[in-house]
């Protein structure tokens, strides 16, 4: 995966592939009251639709037939996150990308997700840093393995989210 923005650069080197049909969201994780979720969205279009409210979730989830070159946003929500004396909450996340070898081959660790007041219960804030990224061409086919780690820094809690993307070689 290869960062399209410089800020973005955590998500560097995977390649001309073409995926398995995955999901568009991971399952929820919860701790202690703290929600998290993992969204990856395949159409930036679709995706700004969306937040207008002129296309569906479903829409804007949708995964590709091919990724390779497709830039896409990967985001993280979190609920239930808990106030500093400041009344906002301190949420970062962990990035870590494994290759079908295991190899880690991306650390990006406390990537800022929500540092405004928690939203009401059960209402879902979306990061504030997506991180824009893009499978080329070049990389090798496998099982790659992305893994976040959320830290409420105020409530000294986390929950871990993961999703592999399954890539077949273009022949």
């Amino acid at each position: 995966m290869r960062a399209i923005y410089g800020a973005a650069a955590m998500l560097a080197g995977l390649a001309g592939i073409v995926p398995v049909t995955v999901p568009a969201a991971m399952a929820q994780g919860t701790t202690a009251g703290f929600q998290g979720a993992l969204y990856i969205f395949f159409d930036r279009g679709k995706f700004q639709a969306w937040q207008r409210g002129a296309a569906t979730f479903g829409e804007a989830t949708v995964v590709p037939a091919k990724l390779a070159d497709v830039p896409f946003l990967v985001m993280v929500a979190v609920a239930g996150c808990k106030p500093g004396a400041n009344g906002n909450c301190n949420v970062t996340a962990d990035y870590r990308l494994f290759d079908p070898s295991g190899k880690q081959v991306v650390d990006d660790r406390a990537r800022k997700i929500w540092t405004k007041a928690p939203q009401p219960a059960g209402v879902q804030m979306f990061s504030e840093e997506p991180v824009p990224a893009m499978l080329q061409s070049s990389d090798p086919a496998g099982t790659y393995r992305l893994q976040i780690v959320l830290h409420d820094n105020v409530a000294d809690t986390t929950v871990e989210q993961e999703r592999t993307l399954t890539l077949e070689s273009k022949r």
